[in-house]
């Protein structure tokens, strides 16, 4: 699972433009969020692309998407991310953001050889393989939260982070520079780091949230920066240094419009943002800056008209994200995982 929740937010920072023939990305940063609590709930699909464009059972549900060059491929799990926002302490302007991910997998039983049929289920056996997927018929769930300062001058500067996955427990200390993790079935582990080793900078569970609080002014056609360094805790288990990467950030050269999911509709469809059921959106994509660092680039799409709830509004909201999985050996395109937004509550 920790190839897939890569996607779950990545994050940050110090920016410098990466492509001279690209405008430079502006910096500003604002509070895209309003009132004190901001809730945004994901539909959550894992989806295997099948290798053979008309697979022997013709009875499987094959899905097209014209956003995914409409691949044929199937569903094999499904769930629901929680993305909150909410103040932690009013008189020091610190917030919380909490990510609350749980998906089920489909048993083992709807993707054998008698369903797949041959040679499809020896190429799925192959994909699954190559990233380690064990966990059909079961359920993976993941929990972080990240408190951050919102004064002037140290906007979303992270105070602290906690994550959870079934075989991990993590937390980070950034004043402290204290790193404390469990493994399943092993003794807590902790390091504190010198400041030298842990620079300014933001956690890898903002990503989402920083993105979306530049200024629009950023969101320029064909813009691009580079964001460093990334603190991501989850990689640094075991090592003897923080992990932290540069993230390629680049804006699509054209306005896009995308369909939003049917439970999503009623929040925007009576308001005179749809053109032919689609909703305006800036494109963004994000890439660790080197080769050498696995992940492939992850596709998100923010609202480019603020989204309304009773009476208020949220400023480019993110509607959708991908991250894709591919065979290192072919270049095909294995897996991906999206998150389309569901619902939103802000009071």
């Amino acid at each position: 699972m920790k190839k897939i929740l890569w996607i779950i937010l990545a994050l940050i920072f110090v920016m410098t433009g990466f492509a001279c023939s690209a405008p430079a990305i502006s910096v500003d940063m604002f509070r895209p969020w309003n009132g004190v609590y901001e809730k945004a709930t994901y539909e959550v699909s894992y989806y295997y692309y099948l290798e053979n464009d008309q697979p022997q059972n013709s009875a499987l549900e094959i899905i097209k998407d014209p956003l995914d060059d409409n691949k044929p491929k199937i569903k094999i799990a499904s769930g629901t991310m929680d993305y909150i926002i909410e103040q932690a302490d009013p008189e020091n302007n610190t917030w919380k953001l909490s990510t609350n991910l749980a998906i089920t997998y489909v048993p083992e039983t709807d993707l054998s050889e008698e369903v797949l049929g041959e040679p499809e289920y020896t190429a799925f056996t192959n994909a699954k393989d190559q990233i380690g997927l064990e966990k059909l018929g079961k359920e993976d769930k993941m929990n972080s939260s990240v408190v951050f300062d919102m004064n002037a001058g140290k906007l979303f500067r992270p105070i602290s982070v906690t994550k959870s996955f079934e075989n991990l427990k993590y937390s980070f200390d950034y004043t402290a520079r204290k790193f404390t993790y469990k493994l399943k079935d092993a003794e807590e582990q902790s390091k504190s780091f010198k400041p030298k080793e842990v620079k300014s900078g933001y956690d890898n569970e903002q990503l989402f949230l920083y993105v979306r609080a530049l200024d629009k002014n950023s969101y320029g056609p064909g813009a691009s920066m580079t964001i460093s360094p990334v603190y991501n805790w989850t990689d640094a288990v075991g090592l003897k240094n923080p992990a932290s990467y540069k993230i390629n950030m680049s804006i699509d050269k054209e306005w896009k419009t995308i369909p939003v999911s049917e439970s999503f509709l009623p929040y925007v469809q009576d308001k005179g943002m749809l053109t032919d059921d689609r909703l305006s959106v800036y494109e963004v994509t994000l890439s660790k800056a080197s080769t050498n660092e696995a992940g492939t680039p992850l596709k998100v799409w923010y609202s480019k008209m603020n989204i309304d709830t009773n009476n208020i509004f949220a400023d480019k909201l993110m509607i959708k994200a991908v991250q894709n999985t591919m065979d290192v050996s072919t270049v095909r395109k294995i897996f991906s995982v999206s998150y389309d937004i569901a619902s939103l509550e802000i009071n």
